[in-house]
């Protein structure tokens, strides 16, 4: 990438030829997948004017466009064959506003970087819960971040954004101007139609005190506990971040079988006092079989430095392969379905996760409408420091195999008609490879507003859209059966 490239194209153009080709095709990309598709070039734009120049660039050579904002993504969409990747690493800007108590970020920045500007100002923004999710790519699936069962989507605190369109156009979108450019971003991940390159986000005022308890039970008390997990979320107070994930022993914790699932129950509050915060979590003190606890942590100081630390750890370098899915039905069945993703993990650095939702955060009214009480997620990671022979496509196969029998009980669930029968609804379109397995992330009904949205405003399919294997239906649940013959896509 040199000056005389920004000279002659109007922005600076990494072409295959470079020495920097390989470091901005996939060396920005969080996972270390076996990628092999080609980008005809990456533009690196400094100015929002680069980036509006690269857009038109693209239209004028007839090249697809895929946008990279952080680069936290587990299969790398963006990166297409003969497509001009636009990488908005150098679009660097933070600012604050304290009378509006609105960031203006640029989709780039990550919430570690957003939340260490804030925290002297006395406000945060619930990014991601990894440091390195950057913006542009979180708000766009929705955002969920942290505290999100209290706070809901993050992407319901985008008061602004800035968004250059197909046609090289720069477009101000709010709740007020060019509404359904908002509303299709919220939900459509990697399928948006346009390069967001600025936003301004209304931010929370910090809490005074962060407090967590953690609980870490053996495989044997599984059930139990994700039952009461389950149970008890529906009477928490909604101010509450509660999850449980499983980990094996040999990663976490000396001694016993290096095999045994671990189950680790996390509960956090955050609150301007801290009685306030300890009363809300009494409640993990009732926990069953804390007698056989292998470790209990209650009300202890945290912060998003420690969360993010966390993250760190648990998310090695490699190679990831993960699906989700929004869980309804009878708790002892869902917990009885959920059984095989918790505790049958195919490598040392694998997890699963269920982030209790209930009462189900309150709806905004975006294009992603699909959604319930109970959240889980399957991480398959072959760390690059595994030796294990062929582990990338054991975990690859895992996720498969483990997920089919959650999508033909959802098939049963949904043919009965049984409100407890345990079934997956739909998935959340930002923890997975979507390639890897099919599933719903909006109605049919907003499904069908928003192709028309994306028709208006690209209608010649300037942005590549969706990585979908070609074998699955897009936005469609492998239960569902046959679309019709007449579905827009």
């Amino acid at each position: 990438m040199t000056l005389s490239s920004a000279e002659e194209f109007g922005f600076p153009l990494v072409k295959p030829s470079d020495d920097k080709y390989e470091f901005y095709r996939m060396g920005r990309n969080f996972s270390t997948n076996d990628v092999k598709r080609q980008v005809a070039g990456v533009a690196v734009p400094r100015t929002v004017d680069e980036v509006i120049a690269a857009v038109q660039h693209a239209g004028r050579n007839n090249l697809t466009i895929g946008v990279r904002s952080g680069g936290h993504s587990f299969n790398a969409p963006a990166v297409r064959d003969n497509a001009l990747l636009i990488d908005l690493i150098q679009l660097k800007e933070v600012s604050f506003d304290e009378e509006t108590e609105i960031v203006t970020a640029s989709p780039s920045s990550t919430g570690k970087i957003v939340n260490g500007y804030l925290k002297s100002k006395g406000y945060w923004f619930p990014g991601g819960h990894c440091d390195g999710v950057g913006l542009g790519g979180f708000l766009s699936q929705g955002g969920a971040g942290f505290m999100w069962r209290s706070i809901g989507w993050a992407a319901s605190l985008i008061e602004w954004m800035d968004v250059v369109t197909a046609d090289g156009r720069l477009v101000h979108v709010s709740h007020h101007e060019n509404t359904e450019l908002l509303w299709a971003f919220v939900g459509s991940g990697p399928g948006y139609f346009g390069v967001v390159v600025r936003f301004g986000l209304k931010c929370p005022k910090l809490s005074k005190h962060h407090l967590r308890s953690v609980l870490l039970f053996g495989q044997s008390e599984y059930k139990d506990v994700m039952k009461w997990c389950l149970d008890i979320g529906e009477t928490v107070a909604p101010s509450t971040e509660m999850f449980a994930s499983s980990i094996l022993r040999e990663k976490f914790l000396p001694g016993g079988d290096p095999k045994e699932a671990l189950l680790r129950v996390q509960c956090s509050a955050w609150t301007d006092s801290f009685e306030a915060g300890q009363a809300i979590l009494t409640f993990m003190e009732s926990a069953p079989h804390l007698d056989k606890a292998y470790h209990t942590e209650f009300c202890q100081p945290a912060s998003l430095e420690a969360e993010y630390q966390v993250q760190i750890d648990i998310n090695p370098v490699g190679q990831y392969f993960v699906t989700n899915g929004w869980f309804a039905g009878d708790h002892g069945r869902v917990t009885d379905l959920l059984e095989k993703p918790f505790l049958t993990l195919p490598s040392a650095d694998s997890y699963s996760m269920m982030y209790s939702m209930q009462p189900r955060m309150s709806r905004h009214h975006f294009a992603n409408d699909i959604s319930s009480g109970i959240y889980v997620i399957s991480y398959a990671i072959a760390a690059d420091s595994d030796e294990t022979p062929d582990l990338a496509d054991k975990c690859k196969t895992w996720i498969q195999d483990t997920w089919r029998p959650i999508d033909e009980a959802s098939r049963e669930a949904a043919a009965s008609g049984d409100p407890s029968a345990p079934r997956s609804v739909g998935y959340y379109t930002g923890d997975c490879n979507q390639e890897i397995r099919p599933g719903r992330f909006m109605s049919e009904q907003n499904w069908v507003k928003w192709v028309g949205i994306r028709d208006r405003y690209d209608p010649s399919h300037r942005f590549v859209g969706y990585l979908n294997n070609t074998e699955f239906t897009l936005n469609w649940n492998a239960w569902e059966g046959a679309p019709p013959a007449n579905r827009p896509v």
